[in-house]
């Protein structure tokens, strides 16, 4: 493989990167608008007699901690740069939803 496309596949890794970081932080920023609308129907809903369960931070920091030997080995794959900036931008988004 030729230098030049090699970068080409690089700038290309991380403008994917960046995207899929992006779509992250808004599906962030909508789950929060749609927590705030839905609070309403569903403290009807708990009235109502239904049993909403939610996902502790410390079970969520959990199933992550088990994912990660996979998360890992798919990273390994990749230029270290763009995971670097990949894991960056999800660790932005993990702030905003905590």
């Amino acid at each position: 493989m030729n230098a030049g496309l090699a970068v080409a596949i690089a700038v290309l890794c991380l403008i994917v990167a960046l995207g899929i970081a992006w779509t992250w932080r808004r599906a962030a920023r909508q789950s929060r608008i749609f927590r705030d609308v839905s609070s309403g129907a569903r403290k009807e809903l708990e009235a109502k007699g239904m049993l909403i369960n939610d996902v502790p931070v410390a079970t969520l920091a959990k199933m992550r901690e088990l994912t990660n030997p996979v998360a890992e080995k798919f990273a390994s794959s990749y230029d270290p740069a763009i995971v670097k900036i990949y894991r960056a931008e999800m660790d932005k988004v993990h702030a905003t939803i905590r």
